[in-house]
């Protein structure tokens, strides 16, 4: 019995160990919209959800994600910042209306301010030193 008990106990750990996922967080955060209608838009860069694809293919799926995410938003205040080739983001300024769109696009994986951000220092930076 205490051979049985000792076998079940590392089983029970990992049971316990394993959660239910945690809600994933939202497309728009709460205070990208508190902005938008403080300040009647907001600059905003958009990660666009896109198949697995690799060259031509991938540029061409990048440009029909990024006219999608524009036709919803069409009947919107916004304005087309940047429209990126290679990579899957689209760069607009959006009313609070244009973000619930885009928070309840298919086509959207994410959506975060586009605001400009301190270089960070890689390994080894800091200040050169010269010889002696």
């Amino acid at each position: 019995m205490r051979q049985f008990r000792a076998s079940v106990f590392p089983v029970m750990l990992m049971a316990a160990s394993v959660s239910a996922p945690e809600n994933p967080p939202p497309i728009v955060s709460p205070e990208l919209f508190a902005k938008a209608l403080t300040e009647g838009s907001v600059r905003v860069i958009v990660h666009l959800r896109l198949p697995l694809e690799a060259g031509d293919v991938r540029r061409r799926a990048i440009d029909t994600a990024q006219r999608s995410v524009l036709k919803e938003i069409l009947h919107t205040s916004h304005r087309v910042v940047r429209k990126y080739e290679t990579v899957p983001l689209l760069a607009v300024e959006v009313s609070a209306d244009g973000l619930r769109v885009l928070a309840a696009s298919p086509n959207v994986v994410g959506v975060q301010e586009d605001a400009l951000a301190a270089p960070q220092a890689g390994p080894g930076a800091g200040p050169v030193k010269s010889p002696k």
